[in-house]
């Protein structure tokens, strides 16, 4: 693998996280995003795999950059409209159980 290559650890971070070893693809993807700061897709695929590992609020912060980056890739938009779904869903899922602990259904 090319060290100086961006677009090499981006792909090698992503293979990474889809082999559930997030710490490592995770790592890769800031390598690649170090190398080029304006490479949208690294910030799109980190913000993915950030919300794959739990972290939502810093998959939308990367999306957000990916799509100041790059506002063209309709992707960039889908990914991010998913995870203001899984927070939304979260939240209500939140609040029913609040209603059932607290008895007020």
């Amino acid at each position: 693998m090319n060290p100086k290559s961006a677009e090499a650890f981006e792909s090698r971070g992503m293979v990474l996280c889809s082999l559930r070893d997030f710490a490592a693809g995770l790592s890769d993807i800031d390598k690649a995003i170090a190398l080029d700061p304006k490479l949208a897709t690294a910030y799109a695929n980190r913000g993915l795999a950030k919300c794959q590992n739990g972290d939502y609020g810093g998959g939308r912060f990367d999306l957000n950059k990916a799509i100041e980056l790059d506002p063209t890739k309709e992707e960039f938009y889908h990914l991010r409209g998913q995870i203001e779904l899984k927070n939304r869903n979260d939240a209500e899922a939140s609040v029913e159980r609040q209603l059932k602990i607290g008895g007020e259904e």
